[in-house]
């Protein structure tokens, strides 16, 4: 009977751990993760274009945006931007990004600024990953000064210039789009319709008991 107890015992431990260990991992925010190269395609004299790195973050609702972007145009004088990025909207497997910091290109050095549009695909080695962007400002853009960023991510390419080159992950690399969905966080949010935005509660009654459970 001890015996029995303890492994009971035991049990429920390794099940809270487990139920512990699946929230804090459970995604907290909306992020766009990832790298990929495009050799390009000479038959068609698209260049080829190499994503570095893509590690952007906010909020479920695009608050609090942050993180760094770097990609580049493989040529004789290699073009490369480095960027922070300055928003965030994710919306089920196409982000936009903003985008403030520098753009190289033989030695030559300027601020740019703008959007990137990526799409998550598939998996690696899928092909279907996509990477492109709009700007203002690079190597011979007339700018002196840092370009701010753009705070709206919310429609692409919004008023900035949309370039030539759009990659596909043809080579190697992957891009994942995680869109965590909006949960209330406030009671009030809840009431006189609210709660049929978050897209998940039957009534106002099952939103609050949702917000009162995270109060908890």
């Amino acid at each position: 009977m001890l015996r029995a107890f303890a492994w009971t015992a035991v049990g429920l431990v390794l099940l809270i751990t487990g139920v512990a260990q699946a929230a804090a991992q459970a995604p907290v925010g909306d992020s766009v993760t990832g790298d990929l190269s495009d050799p390009g395609d000479p038959f068609t004299d698209k260049p080829g274009l190499w994503v570095h790195e893509i590690d952007a973050r906010s909020g479920t609702a695009g608050e609090n945006a942050a993180g760094t972007m770097s990609w580049e145009i493989p040529s004789v004088k290699d073009i490369t931007w480095t960027t922070d990025v300055t928003c965030l909207a994710a919306e089920g497997n196409t982000a936009v990004i903003g985008f403030s910091g520098t753009a190289t290109f033989a030695g030559f050095r300027g601020p740019v600024a703008g959007l990137v549009r990526v799409v998550d695909g598939g998996g690696p080695a899928s092909g279907q990953d996509s990477f492109e962007w709009a700007q203002v400002g690079g190597p011979f853009g007339g700018f002196d000064s840092p370009i701010s960023g753009p705070t709206d991510c919310s429609s692409y390419p919004g008023t900035y210039q949309p370039q030539a080159l759009i990659a596909f992950n043809r080579d190697s690399g992957d891009i994942v789009v995680t869109d965590t969905p909006v949960r209330p966080t406030a009671k009030h949010q809840c009431r006189n319709g609210g709660w049929q935005r978050f897209g998940v509660f039957k009534n106002q009654g099952q939103c609050v008991a949702f917000v009162r459970r995270g109060e908890r």
